[in-house]
This record gives C-alpha cells, sequence and structure tokens, in this order.
C-alpha cells in the first residue's frame, strides 16, 4: 500500500506540472522496486524537466517492463510516445516508424481505449498529406468522444484544424484550432501532454498559414503557460515561431534574439529539431544581407527538410538557381503541390526560374500559386500570388506588371509586412521605369528608405542602383510635409511630442505595429532616415487647427 501511494502522489505532482515533487516521488518508489508505471513517471518528469534524454531512457524500460507483463495498453502508449521522441529528438526516421508499427500491432485488437486514439494523433502529426492528416484526427476525435475522454478529442480537434489548414481550408482549419485553444486555456484538459499537443499545433498552423495576428496573440498565452509551468522542452518551439512572427513584421533585433534563444534551447533538448531555428535564422540572416553568416549557420543541412527554404534563399542570394530549384523540387515532390505547405515553395520557385530565364516556368509556379491562395481565401497568399505575378510580367515584359506590383504593395501594407512592401516598391519602380519614370524614383526612394530602416543591405544596394540609374541621387531630398495621410499626420504630431510607439498606439486606438509602419512610411515619404529627424521636422511644422486625437495626452489636466 505505501508503495502504491507514494506512485500516486507522484502521478498526481505530475499531473499537476510540478516536476522536481514527482521527480522525487518516482525516485523513492524505484527505491523501493523497479515499477514501470515507476519508471514511465520519472521518464515523463525528467523529460519536462528538460532532460530528454534520460526521459526516453527510462520510458523505454518502462515499456520493457510493461510488455513483460502482458500490459499491452500501456506498452503501446509509451511506444507511441517514443516513436514521436524519435522523430522530433534524434531526428531518427527508422526508429520512429519501428516504434509506431510496433504501438499499432500492440493495440490493433484491444477494445477501444484512450491508447489507440493518442496513436491516431501521433500519425497524423508525422504525416505530409493533409487528407490523411484530417482523417485520422476526426477518428481520434470520434474515439475521445465515445470513451467521454475530453483530452482525445480535443487535441483529435486541434489536429483536425491543422489538417484542414494544411489542405487550404484555413478558416474553417483556424475554427477549430481556436475552438481547441479556448478549451485548452479554460482548464477542460486534464493532461499537459494534451494542452501541449494542442498549443504546438495551433502555433504550427499559424505560421504555415501566415497569420502572425494569431500567432503572436496566442504565442504569449503559450509561453505565459511554459513559463508558469516550468515546461523546459515548450519554449524553444515558442521562440521559433515568435522570431518568425519578428523577423515577418520588420522587429529583426528582436527577432534575432528569439532565434539565437531557440538554438541554444534546442542544444539542450530536441536536437534534431534545431535545424528548425538554424534555419529561420539563417532566412534573416539573407534578408539582411549578411550572406556568409547564412552560409555557415546552413552548413551540412543542405538536403534537410526543414532548411529547404533557407536553402533556396541563399542559393538565389548567391545567384545560383539551379540549386534552388533542385531543392525546391524534391520538396515540393514530398509535400505535393496542392498543399498549403507547397505555396512558400513556389513562391521561391517563381523567384528561381526567373533567375533561370525561364518565364514559363516562372508562370506556371505563379499560377499553382494563385489556384493554392483562392482555395484558401488567405490575404497574405493572396498578396505573394500577385507580386509572383507581377514579376513574371515584368520578366515578360507585359505592361500589367506595374498594376500588379501597385496592388502587392497595398496588401503587404495592410497586413504590415515591411520588407515584401518594399520588395513591391522595387518592382513597382523597375516596372515604371520607362512609362512613368518620376513614379519611379518616388517608388525607388520609398523602398530605399524601407530597406534601410530594416537593415537589408543588399537590398538597398539594389534600390540606391536603380535610383542612380533613373538618374536621381540617394541623398536625402527636400523635407517637405506633402503626401502624408491624416492618420499619418495625427501620428506625426504625437511623434513630435516625444510620445513612444506603444503610447501612440494607445491615444489612437491602433497597434503598435501600425504605429511602427506609420512612422516607416512617413520617413519614406519624408526622405528622413531616423526618428529623431522625424520629430525635428514635427517640431518645424505649424501647429495643427485641430489637435490630432481628443484623447487626453499625460499631464493635460483633461478628465
Amino acid at each position: 500500500m505505501a508503495l502504491r501511494g507514494v506512485v500516486a502522489d507522484a502521478n498526481a505532482a505530475l499531473d499537476r506540472g510540478e516536476w522536481k515533487a514527482a521527480k522525487a516521488g518516482f525516485e523513492t518508489a524505484l527505491g523501493e522496486e523497479q515499477t514501470p508505471e515507476a519508471l514511465d513517471g520519472l521518464g515523463q518528469a525528467l523529460w519536462w524537466l528538460n532532460n530528454l534524454h534520460a526521459g526516453i531512457e527510462l520510458r523505454e524500460r518502462a515499456y520493457a517492463g510493461y510488455k513483460a507483463l502482458g500490459m499491452r495498453a500501456p506498452a503501446g502508449r509509451v511506444a507511441t510516445w517514443l516513436g514521436g521522441e524519435y522523430f522530433t529528438v534524434h531526428g531518427n526516421l527508422a526508429a520512429a516508424g519501428g516504434w509506431i508499427q510496433r504501438a499499432d500491432t500492440l493495440l490493433a485488437d484491444l477494445a477501444p481505449c484512450a491508447e489507440q486514439g493518442w496513436l491516431l494523433v501521433m500519425k497524423a502529426a508525422m504525416s505530409m498529406d493533409p487528407a490523411a492528416v484530417q482523417d485520422l484526427a476526426a477518428q481520434a476525435m470520434a474515439l475521445g468522444r465515445s470513451l467521454e475522454d475530453g483530452d482525445l478529442e480535443i487535441v483529435g480537434l486541434s489536429a483536425l484544424g491543422l489538417g484542414l489548414v494544411g489542405e487550404g481550408r484555413i478558416a474553417d482549419g483556424m475554427a477549430r484550432l481556436d475552438e481547441a485553444m479556448a478549451a485548452a486555456t479554460g482548464g477542460e484538459l486534464s493532461s499537459l501532454w494534451a494542452v501541449s499537443d494542442v498549443y504546438c499545433n495551433t502555433l504550427l498552423a499559424c505560421e504555415r498559414a501566415g497569420d502572425f495576428e494569431r500567432a503572436e496573440q496566442w504565442c504569449s498565452v503559450v509561453m505565459e503557460f511554459a513559463r508558469r509551468r516550468a515546461c523546459q522542452p515548450m519554449f524553444p518551439f515558442c521562440h521559433v515561431t515568435f522570431g518568425s512572427i519578428l523577423t515577418a513584421s520588420g522587429r529583426w533585433g528582436e527577432a534575432e534574439v528569439e532565434l539565437e534563444l531557440a538554438v541554444r534551447t534546442f542544444d539542450t533538448g530536441h536536437r534534431a529539431m534545431r535545424v528548425l531555428a538554424l534555419a529561420r535564422l539563417a532566412e534573416l540572416r539573407v534578408r539582411q544581407g549578411r550572406i556568409p553568416e547564412a552560409e555557415e549557420l546552413l552548413n551540412g543541412y543542405e538536403e534537410h527538410p526543414l532548411a529547404v527554404r533557407a536553402i533556396a534563399r541563399l542559393s538565389l542570394a548567391l545567384g545560383d538557381p539551379v540549386t534552388a530549384v533542385s531543392v525546391l523540387r524534391r520538396r515540393l515532390a514530398q509535400v505535393g503541390r496542392n498543399t498549403l505547405l507547397a505555396f512558400p515553395l513556389l513562391t521561391l520557385l517563381t523567384d528561381a526560374f526567373l533567375q533561370q530565364g525561364d518565364i514559363g516556368e516562372a508562370a506556371n509556379a505563379a499560377d499553382q500559386m494563385a489556384h493554392l491562395e483562392k482555395t484558401s481565401g488567405q490575404q497574405l497568399m493572396g498578396a505573394e500570388a500577385t507580386m509572383a505575378r507581377a514579376k513574371v510580367a515584368l520578366a515578360a515584359g507585359e505592361p500589367s506588371a506595374a498594376d500588379g506590383f501597385d496592388r502587392a504593395v497595398a496588401a503587404f501594407l495592410s497586413l504590415e509586412l515591411p520588407w515584401e512592401a518594399a520588395q513591391a516598391r522595387l518592382g513597382l519602380a523597375r516596372a515604371a521605369e520607362a512609362s512613368q519614370p518620376e513614379m519611379a524614383r518616388a517608388e525607388a526612394r520609398l523602398a530605399l528608405a524601407a530597406f534601410e530602416r530594416l537593415g537589408a543591405a543588399r537590398l538597398a544596394d539594389q534600390a540606391a542602383r536603380l535610383l542612380r540609374d533613373l538618374g536621381a541621387g540617394t541623398a536625402p531630398g527636400p523635407r517637405s510635409g506633402g503626401g502624408l495621410t491624416s492618420r499619418e499626420a495625427e501620428v506625426l504630431e504625437l511623434v513630435g511630442l516625444g510620445l513612444s510607439n506603444a503610447e501612440i498606439a494607445e491615444r489612437l486606438f491602433i497597434s503598435p505595429r501600425t504605429v511602427e509602419h506609420h512612422v516607416g512610411s512617413m520617413l519614406g515619404k519624408l526622405t528622413l532616415k531616423t526618428r529623431p529627424q522625424l520629430v525635428a521636422h514635427a517640431l518645424r511644422r505649424p501647429p495643427p487647427a485641430v489637435p490630432p486625437t481628443a484623447v487626453p495626452l499625460p499631464g493635460s489636466g483633461q478628465k
């Protein structure tokens, strides 16, 4: 009885997320008897404490113990978990597949049980076919519902959402993921393993869909959960996702911090997934024009599936479209061309074919992007498909190129993606070079200012070179106040008062990122380079006839 009580208390601590207490309890139990349940529990506690390799070893011993006792359901459950860990920690696909098959064999002819459902969830997580993911997830949900197992049902729901997103049915998928997240954050789930599965599925879906706003909102929830529960293995995935968000939004300095932290955290845990953080950091380095550093980060990962996008971007930056086409085609053959995973690959493939001078193949890739975008209805994909077609039109000398780039600029600005917007501006400048040189110069200046603010050195050089070709210098021109929108004028007045972006956002009821991009736009329009210059410009302007906002400012005395 005493031993059973110790194990029960340790399991209760495990359920509460009290990892150190659980570890101590299971170690006490193992001091009396080497039971598979105590080995299993200690392995889980060590995993959550980020001692992944010891956790795997102990759960392998627990599996052998369960099997020797003829306990097929718990043995199958541990085998399922080991399959996932060999996939993510060791990157050993053969071992991962072997454990999943072993779980299948053990659980196949048992009466319906939760362990069968978790095997379905794991198979869905390891599948690259969105239709298969949806089928497996739906089976897991149905089994969870029939067994009245809320954890299994909700994790199945989140897996179904991820599968729908992968197929391009983003609205349907996100609705299910949001529902699963509400259940997880609302305390409906009893297992922290289940909570972490829901969180990971949601962040992964947001990144695949380019839904950065939703990802940022949920990422803060996940990181707070991980921090509160001391769930160290969850941190690197959060940092990768958040780093990707920061990269897209132009906050590159913060992105570096998050991605470098992810690399270091993966070093002590899921080392097989370390390449994901390295690849995201390498993509940032390519954007920054720091090519040798990107090469160093990707050295040895040239054929890794998680590094394909980064390898392709680097190859294009090095003027090697042949390598880019090769790696992208291989990856597309793996994921299929009709899934959401194909979209970013097709974006890069369009650029690679254009760099090769193969306009026909580039047009085919851009058309496939447009087809996927129509299925998804996703705004970011629409903007990227529009720009891809504009690039093809420019290469073919078609007059429609300028209109395409103009629509892409507007779309990327509305999405608050400054790097993509600046690239579209540069394309617009090139498309308008012959017919509308004044507009071309204006767009090239705006692109140059944006690239300089971001720290995109190579693209800034391209914009400066285009300006010289257009007969315009790159030094700041006259600082006029013309061309600002009414909202930019409001922001400018508050900048002149010395308010931060966060303070301006609060007073104008907009997001700090929106303020940041208004500031960036004004710097470009006014051909200024720094915020202090913008403050000085605001102070030189005549005061407005009407205050820029009716919201009281600090110290105004208004109530």
